[in-house]
């Protein structure tokens, strides 16, 4: 488990990587008064609780900044998350989306609770199927910009955008599939 001073610096730094607009500010702070009921995941597509709330500025469309479950509903606004979840004592599960330059650091897998669970081969099949993707979006892009006679310059900036993407994904990959190999062989 992760303490109270850890999560509260998570939550402190997330709000650094993004602009501090009232939605997000009110769903941080209203997870801040109830850090011994949160818990960092990275998914929260089986959690009964779940919010997902996201500063990444080259994100690739769709790039929601908040979404939240609360027992199978959906629920897309940070204030009916707060309303719905205000006299709760449950666990929720927190998802902060960053752009990749912004974790390099590891500030945000030092309080992920549910890293543990996934073994790096397991992180290394993900990351190469997250390239996968990427690589998948960027060739749509390609081909919308050749036949594009209006959104040329929309089109190269998602290029720019899923090639940074694809590329710090890659270092990742690299590192973590050395880290693996080195494993394996002194193991």
């Amino acid at each position: 488990m992760v303490d109270r001073t850890k999560k509260w610096e998570a939550l402190k730094r997330f709000l650094q990587t993004g602009p501090l607009d009232p939605p997000r500010l009110a769903a941080v702070a209203f997870l801040a008064g109830r850090l011994e009921r949160v818990r960092f995941v990275s998914d929260i597509e089986s959690s009964p609780v779940g919010v997902r709330i996201s500063t990444r500025k080259r994100a690739l469309w769709p790039n929601v900044p908040f979404f939240a479950r609360v027992h199978g509903v959906e629920v897309p606004d940070p204030f009916l998350f707060i309303a719905a979840l205000a006299t709760s004592d449950e666990t929720v599960d927190v998802l902060l989306e960053v752009d990749p330059e912004e974790r390099e650091d590891g500030w945000l897998d030092a309080v992920l609770e549910d890293t543990e669970q996934e073994t790096p081969q397991e992180r290394v099949d993900a990351l190469r199927a997250e390239i996968d993707r990427l690589l998948d979006i960027y060739n749509e892009i390609r081909r919308g910009l050749e036949g594009a006679e209006e959104g040329r310059e929309d089109y190269r900036r998602f290029l720019e955008i899923a090639q940074r993407d694809i590329e710090a994904l890659t270092r990742e990959l690299r590192e973590r599939a050395a880290e693996l190999n080195g494993r394996k062989t002194t193991g």
